[in-house]
């Protein structure tokens, strides 16, 4: 943070992902900071005198040309550096854009990455998102017309899994090169054997997203393509090299996984998730990414942190429970480079063991959310009343007990597990209200039954290990109620369901 406070004309270097740039003070107000990006790139921080003074024109993927021009509140980040003051250039119209700090970093580097773009997958990419025309599709099953200007899409090779992927039953009578015919194509999703799949991405240097599960080969080298964000999900052991222009790689760990990562500096220019923790299983089988600039966790059950010890050593941390319980917290003193931590519906997270604020020498935010009455107690008489401290949403122990007692935790897929939670979690608390009451416990029984057809017909299906654990959780939601018999029902389960 700049040791004097901000004044018109203020120039202030900011880093990206690979260099510097800049961006102009054009005002400044009591809650707010005007500021203008510039149109500077250098590799290493700039000195006042070299920094180009010239707005930078916004026009990358759905952008039309456009000043990155916006109101920001706060302090800027420790990493931007006030340089000196200049001329204050002139807006061409009043700022109405509100942002945070980051969005000059954030759009200085899609910027560049735009402009990296071969000119002629720029120009298909422009007229194809303003023409709003459709394109033929040629699949092995047949033609299909989709809309020329399509971002995403769904593939599926084999086994039909997702209702809403395009099914090809065998990879080798498909031609990836099919798809060039969208060109605003940023996100592809795949499940199963896909030859080639890599070598067209290179081909592809605006898709920037990739989702991949099921049968990947042992090496999977993603350099040379566009991606910024990719997700892989699959057993057995893996080597995987990533760009220095990866910026999230979501592994999903299992203890039939084996994740080796090939990263600059250990992935210090990555963001990992791990989106599928629920006991810890796999967390220890991902090497490589020791020093990822962020780590989040999610799906976690029972956790023990320690095991994250020596593994790891994030600036940003963040765990996302299922609900979550968590132990060894004393292991994150280790962690003296955090900048941020996050506690998202853990509903215990060890309070008596956790380290305290000054531990964390870089320490920015701290956010704990739903954690228990006690839990939460502790942390704030621990931690204090520190501003860079929010523990907030305390939960008692009857909702811990309709939450944390359903068996959807170690469900892989995120999206269902969320909705049939919550679907079992207000049925648990409705079933409290109804008593006895055998009407009330008829309506909260087929409502369960809506909300699973429901959660459904969203996703991709149920699989029988997901039947048969909801089936369980009926049994359980039945158990704490005489107001029905077994066999009526079972007769509202069989006429509710939809297909699965």
């Amino acid at each position: 943070m700049p040791a004097r406070a901000l004044s018109v004309g203020d120039i202030l270097a900011f880093p990206l992902d690979h260099g510097w740039s800049a961006c102009q003070v054009l005002q400044v107000a009591s809650k707010r900071v005007e500021v203008v990006s510039l149109d500077h790139w250098s590799a290493e921080r700039p000195t006042l005198a070299a920094v180009t003074l010239r707005p930078l024109i916004i026009d990358h993927h759905f952008w039309k040309a456009s000043l990155h021009h916006l109101n920001v509140s706060g302090p800027p980040p420790e990493s931007f550096a006030v340089l000196g003051a200049a001329p204050v250039l002139n807006a061409p119209k009043p700022c109405n854009s509100y942002g945070g700090w980051t969005a000059l970093p954030l759009q200085a580097d899609l910027q560049l990455r735009w402009n990296a773009v071969p000119a002629a997958a720029r120009a298909a990419f422009v007229a194809a998102r303003d023409a709003r025309s459709s394109v033929t599709l040629r699949l092995p099953s047949g033609e299909m017309t989709l809309a020329a200007g399509l971002s995403k899409i769904a593939l599926e090779f084999g086994v039909r899994r997702d209702s809403a992927a395009l099914h090809i039953e065998r990879a080798a009578d498909f031609d990836l090169g099919a798809l060039d015919v969208l060109p605003v194509l940023l996100s592809v999703s795949v499940t199963g054997d896909a030859p080639g799949l890599l070598d067209w991405l290179r081909t592809r240097p605006l898709v920037e997203k990739l989702s991949w599960r099921g049968a990947l080969p042992p090496r999977i080298d993603l350099r040379g393509t566009g991606l910024r964000e990719c997700t892989l999900d699959a057993d057995g052991a893996h080597e995987v090299v990533v760009p220095d222009t990866l910026e999230g790689l979501a592994l999903t760990p299992s203890a039939a996984a084996r994740w080796d990562v090939q990263a600059r500096d250990d992935g210090a220019l990555l963001a990992l998730r791990l989106p599928y923790t629920c006991d810890g299983d796999g967390v220890a089988h991902v090497t490589g990414l020791r020093r990822a600039r962020s780590l989040t966790l999610s799906g976690v059950g029972a956790l023990d942190l320690r095991a994250l010890a020596g593994l790891y050593h994030p600036r940003d941390l963040c765990v996302h429970g299922a609900p979550g319980e968590l132990r060894g917290s004393d292991a994150l003193a280790a962690f003296d480079a955090l900048e941020t931590l996050a506690f998202w519906r853990c509903l215990a997270v060890d309070a008596a063991h956790m380290p305290l604020l000054s531990q964390w020498p870089h320490l920015r935010r701290v956010d704990v959310v739903e954690a228990l009455d006690a839990e939460t107690a502790a942390l704030k008489a621990a931690w204090g009343r520190d501003k860079r401290v929010s523990v907030r949403s305390p939960r008692d122990a009857a909702w811990a007990r309709h939450h944390g007692s359903q068996p959807f935790r170690q469900w892989r897929d995120e999206r269902k597990r969320a909705d049939v939670g919550a679907a079992f979690a207000s049925a648990s608390k409705k079933l409290d209200a109804a008593g006895s009451d055998a009407p009330a416990v008829a309506k909260v029984m087929q409502g369960f039954v809506k909300g699973l057809t429901r959660a459904h017909t969203k996703g991709a299906g149920f699989t029988a290990a997901e039947v048969a654990d909801i089936e369980a959780a009926w049994a359980t939601l039945l158990a704490r109620t005489a107001a029905v018999d077994g066999a009526t029902a079972a007769a509202w389960l069989a006429r509710g369901r939809k297909g699965w």
